[in-house]
């Protein structure tokens, strides 16, 4: 009996490693393009560090979280004002200690 080998790149079976490795490529592909369009006019967002922590963020959520709350664009809105929040707070936070 052969066996098929269901984690080669080129399987077309769904379970192997290499299936979910190109849907989540797919996912930041997609993630990406929103997050480099949040708030535009706001360097803060222009920082690769708050771009590559957006994109994280809302990857690991989506992907968790794929069956009932799958990732939409405009989420990468809400999540920009959280970020930036937080991120200015913990600056004034710091300036006081």
């Amino acid at each position: 009996m052969i066996q098929k080998n269901v984690n080669h790149p080129l399987s077309h079976d769904e379970n192997s490693l290499w299936a979910q490795y190109f849907a989540d490529e797919e996912l930041k592909g997609i993630i990406i393009i929103d997050v480099r369009r949040t708030y535009p006019d706001i360097t803060f967002f222009r920082d690769p560090r708050m771009i590559d922590l957006q994109l994280r963020i809302l990857f690991n959520h989506s992907r968790h979280h794929h069956k009932t709350i799958p990732y939409r664009q405009g989420m990468h809105e809400i999540l920009g004002i959280i970020v930036y929040a937080i991120c200015s707070e913990s600056l004034k936070i710091n300036e006081y200690q």
